[in-house]
């Protein structure tokens, strides 16, 4: 039997694409010219959308999780009939709920809404170009805001995406000064069908969002051990990423919400090849426990 859930997977940051790219961008001519989609990437929380239901859609967090009453009513007020009328062959869509008492840091609106960034097929190809702006959807939706599409080399669009972070681009969404957007979703459309093992997409988010110090030189010493190579990837952004992933979570899963925080931190460690070892655990509650408290409901 079909799961009924299949979780998103995270994407790649731009530093880390040399070491982590896929098997369909190992012999990647990065000089060569394609097709690139560069969206604007939603800082809120990370939702499923299954059409693997007979009796009509369901609705999970990022971790396969019910989702609370709010985010479900959110989800509600769209037409998923109309929606999956149209992408016929469609298994799950995927979002990010944002709005007022969602994520910090950026304004969207002054209602929580839905914006689509993915669709994935029944035979697990994502249609990557279905926001693009020629492209038809289905009315009554938001997607996520298209930034640029257009034909360079992986270069040139990975040095685009760079120079618009330094400038501190406004969010389309809510176009007010200092609304500064978490970052941009780069994606190759060099054919519309691509797998998670076969397609080229990778994120670049502003510093003021960023999960992990880079350039970091300070010595963290705690009982005797050395906890500068963790150091870079403890912050409140990290705690901010996981707890997005359970949203309205209780007290009685703000373990599960840490336990997300250390497995998330060894995971780009070990894409930076840096060692992970396990009193790193220790270091990590102490700095971001006080995050992850506040925000349980």
């Amino acid at each position: 039997m079909n799961k009924k859930f299949i979780r998103y997977n995270s994407l790649d940051n731009y530093w880390n694409l040399e070491k982590t790219m896929s098997l369909y961008a190992r012999d990647f001519d990065m000089k060569c010219t394609r097709s690139w989609l560069v969206t604007e990437k939603i800082h809120g929380d990370n939702v499923c959308i299954s059409n693997r239901y007979k009796d009509g859609p369901a609705f999970f967090t990022r971790n396969g999780n019910q989702l609370p009453y709010g985010h479900q009513e959110v989800l509600r007020s769209y037409n998923w009939t109309e929606f999956f009328k149209y992408y016929t062959d469609i298994d799950f869509a995927y979002g990010e709920i944002a709005g007022p008492g969602i994520q910090k840091g950026v304004t969207y609106s002054d209602e929580k809404r839905l914006y689509l960034f993915d669709i994935c097929n029944k035979d697990g190809t994502f249609v990557t170009d279905f926001n693009r702006r020629n492209v038809t959807k289905p009315e009554g939706f938001h997607y996520v805001p298209v930034f640029y599409d257009i034909q360079a080399s992986y270069e040139m669009v990975l040095k685009l995406s760079l120079r618009c972070m330094e400038y501190d681009v406004i969010s389309t969404i809510c176009y007010e000064p200092g609304n500064i957007l978490e970052g941009f979703v780069v994606r190759c459309l060099s054919t519309p069908m691509l797998t998670d093992e076969t397609r080229f997409i990778f994120k670049v988010k502003h510093p003021k969002f960023d999960e992990k110090v880079r350039g970091a030189k300070k010595k963290n010493k705690l009982e005797g051990v050395d906890f500068s190579p963790v150091d870079p990837y403890v912050n409140e952004n990290r705690a901010n990423s996981a707890m997005s992933k359970f949203p309205g979570y209780r007290k009685h899963q703000i373990g599960d919400v840490m336990r997300e925080i250390v497995e998330d931190i060894k995971t780009d460690m070990k894409k930076d090849g840096v060692k992970w070892d396990k009193v790193y655990s220790k270091y990590i509650n102490k700095n971001v426990s006080q995050f992850v408290v506040q925000g349980a409901a």
